[in-house]
C-alpha cells in the first residue's frame, strides 16, 4: 500500500534513475515542486532523491472493467461465451447478486492497487447504467490513491430508453459497449446516435472471440475498439486508414483464445494501446501485459520494446508518437518503478512488472 509522501504538494523533492523523456532513457533526475514537474535533467540530483528507479510519466490503462473486482474468478471450464455476454453471462449474473457494499469495496481495493502500481489514468467500461456509474464514483471517493477514471458507460438493459440514456450521457465521458454482435443493430445505432448528438465518444469490443463485420462497426464512428484478436490484415488496414486505435488486452484474450496479433496490427499502421480488462481475471498492471506480449513468438523479432512501452504511457503532446513519450516539465503525473540494472527496458523480460516506489497523480504524491 502506498502512503502519502508529503502533507502538502508544495514541497520540493527529486526523483532519479533511468529517466524517460523525449522518447529516450538517460541517467538523470526530475525536480518536482508544487505538485508539478519543474525540470528534467541529465546527471545526479543535487540532494538525495525521494525515490530511485525507472522514472516514467505514469502508466495509462486503456481498458478496464473494475466493476467486477469483487466477482470470484469464473470456473476454469467456462469460456468467453459463458462469462461475458449480457445479460445472462457468469459475470453479469454475479454482479446482479453480490451486495452493493461488497462490489463497492472490491472496486476501491482494485483502484488503490492500480494507483500503487504506477497507473495514473484508466478508461473503464461501466456496466449497470447510471447506478453503475454512481457505484464507481463512490468507490473511487473511498480509494486512497485512485488513478483518473474515464468512464464509458452503457444502458442498464438492452433496450432504448431516451430518458435513461440522456441521464447516463450527462454523467459519463463516453459510451462503452460490449461486442457489436451482443446488441441488436437497431439498438446499437440508437445508443450511438444519442451519444454522438451529445458530443460523447463511443467505443466497442470487437472481434474478441470471433471475427465481426468491421465495416458495420466503423460506420458507428468509434473513438477506439477493444481486442480485434480475430481481425484480418484487411481489417487492420481499414482501421489504420480510419484512424481508429485498438486497445489490446493480452492477458485476458490469451487466457481464452489468442494473444492479440500486435505485429500485424503495427505493420498495418494501427495505433495501439493496452488494457488489463476484467478485474476478476488479473491484476491491473499493463506492464504485465507487455511482458506477456514480449514472450509471444515473433514479437521481439519485429517490434521494438520502446515502441511497445509507448502503448502504455501518456505523451507530452497528447499524441501517440514515439518521440513524445516521457516525463516533461509541467506534468502533474509521475511514476518511479523499482529497478536495478543498466538496461531500463530489461523489465520486459519478466516474469513480473516492477512495483512503484513513488506515484504522483494530478499533483498528489504517494510513496512506499
Amino acid at each position: 500500500m502506498m502512503t502519502q509522501c508529503r502533507p502538502h504538494v508544495t514541497d520540493e523533492f527529486y526523483v532519479a534513475g533511468h529517466v524517460l523523456s523525449g522518447g529516450r532513457f538517460f541517467d538523470g533526475h526530475v525536480l518536482v515542486d508544487g505538485g508539478s514537474v519543474v525540470a528534467v535533467v541529465e546527471g545526479p540530483p543535487p540532494v538525495p532523491p525521494q525515490a530511485t528507479g525507472l522514472v516514467l510519466p505514469g502508466l495509462i490503462n486503456a481498458h478496464t472493467h473494475v466493476g467486477d473486482a469483487a466477482v470470484p474468478p469464473p470456473p476454469p471450464d467456462l469460456g468467453p461465451a459463458g462469462i461475458f455476454p449480457p445479460p445472462d453471462g457468469y459475470k453479469h449474473r454475479m454482479l446482479a447478486n453480490l451486495p452493493q457494499e461488497e462490489l463497492e469495496a472490491g472496486i476501491t481495493r482494485y483502484l488503490d492497487l492500480m494507483g500503487a502500481q504506477g497507473t495514473v489514468e484508466h478508461t473503464d467500461f461501466r456496466e449497470g447504467g447510471l447506478p453503475g456509474v454512481d457505484l464507481f464514483r463512490r468507490a473511487s471517493d473511498r480509494a486512497e490513491a485512485p488513478p483518473r477514471g474515464r468512464i464509458f458507460g452503457r444502458p442498464a438493459g438492452m433496450e432504448f430508453d431516451p430518458r435513461e440514456l440522456a441521464e447516463l450521457l450527462a454523467s459519463v465521458d463516453g459510451i462503452g459497449l460490449s461486442a457489436a454482435m451482443d446488441w441488436p443493430r437497431e439498438l446499437t445505432r440508437d445508443v450511438v446516435t444519442a451519444a454522438h448528438d451529445m458530443g460523447k465518444p463511443v467505443a466497442l469490443h470487437c472481434s474478441e472471440s470471433e471475427r465481426e463485420e468491421l465495416s458495420w462497426v466503423l460506420d458507428l464512428e468509434p473513438q477506439f475498439l477493444v481486442h480485434m484478436v480475430f481481425g484480418t490484415d484487411q481489417d487492420f488496414r481499414d482501421l489504420a486508414a480510419a484512424g481508429v486505435p485498438v486497445v489490446v488486452c493480452p492477458r485476458s484474450t490469451h487466457r481464452f483464445t489468442n494473444a492479440p496479433p500486435v505485429v500485424a496490427m503495427a505493420r498495418a499502421g494501427v495505433q495501439l494501446r493496452v488494457g488489463s480488462d476484467n478485474a476478476m481475471l488479473q491484476g491491473p498492471s499493463v506492464l504485465d501485459d507487455l511482458i506477456l506480449l514480449w514472450s509471444q513468438p515473433g514479437v521481439r523479432e519485429h517490434l521494438d520494446p520502446m515502441e511497445m512501452l509507448a502503448w502504455v504511457l501518456g505523451s507530452a503532446k497528447g499524441s501517440n508518437m514515439h518521440g513524445d513519450i516521457g516525463v516533461y516539465a509541467g506534468s502533474r503525473d509521475l511514476a518511479v518503478l523499482t529497478f536495478e540494472g543498466s538496461d531500463p527496458l530489461a523489465f520486459i523480460e519478466g516474469p513480473h512488472a516492477p512495483s512503484a516506489k513513488l506515484v504522483m497523480i494530478e499533483g498528489r504524491v504517494w510513496r512506499r
